[in-house]
């Protein structure tokens, strides 16, 4: 701090709203006169390592020798953090409730599934979620700091035909953020569940009915037995 005035201040004190402490708290400076002053460290915070560094401003205020409140102009500073690196990790695991313990997905059982995601970063996400086109219900966004995780989950998912049509139960689910520089997405996660084995049959029944015969018509001559006009029989068919 210099005086670069042409008259005495007095009660010279230096205001920076970053730190508690400066020393010393107050100085009177002549003409030309120089003082140091000097504060508690400061401790970096995790809302200057989202906002990319520290920035910091302070100014000086002294009174001249008529009482005069007298201001310097404001001396600002900034000191850059490291380079911003805002990542999502996402594992998603699917639990059957196999209701005949069989291993398989049948129709109408029913799997939970939940979602551990990580803040792999190293700045503060905030309206963290998981985006599932399958489940439903999943837990409420939250905010995530560096290095922290949450575990979301959902409705169980109702295993249906169509699941068993595939021989799977396919599931991929993203988990989505906003960092200080924008959008962020995690890795897309998949969890699989097997349905039985497709066996698609169809198995026929056949029956055949002796229609009954003719009425024989009236004729002047009876054909005989061997005759090629005998009456023929019919029969019908169901399948």
């Amino acid at each position: 701090m210099s005086n670069t005035g042409n008259s005495l201040l007095e009660d010279v004190t230096v205001d920076d709203s970053r730190v508690s402490v400066v020393t010393p708290a107050s100085v009177d400076l002549p003409v030309f006169g120089q003082q140091l002053f000097t504060s508690d460290p400061y401790v970096v915070t995790q809302a200057d390592v989202d906002a990319g560094g520290v920035a910091n401003t302070a100014t000086a205020t002294g009174l001249d020798p008529d009482d005069n409140p007298v201001v310097s102009p404001e001396d600002s500073e900034f000191v850059p953090t490291p380079e911003r690196n805002p990542a999502l990790e996402l594992d998603k695991i699917a639990s059957l409730n196999d209701t005949n313990t069989n291993g398989f997905a049948d129709l109408g059982e029913t799997i939970d599934y939940t979602f551990e995601v990580t803040n792999t970063g190293n700045v503060t996400l905030t309206g963290v979620s998981v985006v599932d086109d399958r489940a439903t219900g999943i837990s409420a966004p939250v905010s995530l700091a560096p290095g922290a995780s949450h575990v979301f989950t959902s409705d169980p998912y109702v295993v249906v035909q169509a699941d068993l049509n595939i021989g799977v139960v396919h599931n991929s689910a993203v988990a989505e953020g906003t960092g200080p520089l924008g959008p962020v997405e995690s890795n897309i996660d998949i969890a699989d569940v097997a349905t039985p084995v497709p066996d698609p049959h169809l198995t026929l029944h056949g029956r055949a009915d002796r229609a009954p015969p003719r009425r024989a018509r009236t004729h002047p001559r009876q054909p005989q037995l061997g005759s090629r006009h005998a009456p023929r029989t019919r029969a019908a068919y169901e399948a």
